[in-house]
């Protein structure tokens, strides 16, 4: 169970825990001097959400507490909900 009361709460947070997860893809560097291929990211029970509107961040507060920052570049976002307490795609 995450304990609010050590979150920053200076930060703009919105909270998000009606998400049972949320998954970034960030695409694949082919013309780089680093390639990779795509990369994909699932945080699991997603609680917290704070967005920079400098850098287009997102700063994420799992049900564990543990922080996820995802940076800016992702080409697509896509999250499950919760119905009832059952995860639902599409939503």
């Amino acid at each position: 169970m995450l304990n609010v009361s050590k979150v920053n709460m200076k930060l703009d947070w919105k909270i998000i825990d009606n998400e049972a997860s949320r998954t970034y893809l960030y695409p694949s560097l082919i013309d780089s001097p680093f390639p990779r291929p795509p990369v994909e990211v699932t945080i699991t029970e997603p609680v917290l959400l704070c967005v920079n509107f400098k850098s287009g961040g997102h700063r994420i507060i799992d049900a564990s507490g543990k922080c996820w920052y995802q940076p800016a570049g992702w080409c697509s976002l896509n999250w499950v909900g919760f119905d009832d307490g059952v995860p639902v795609y599409g939503f």
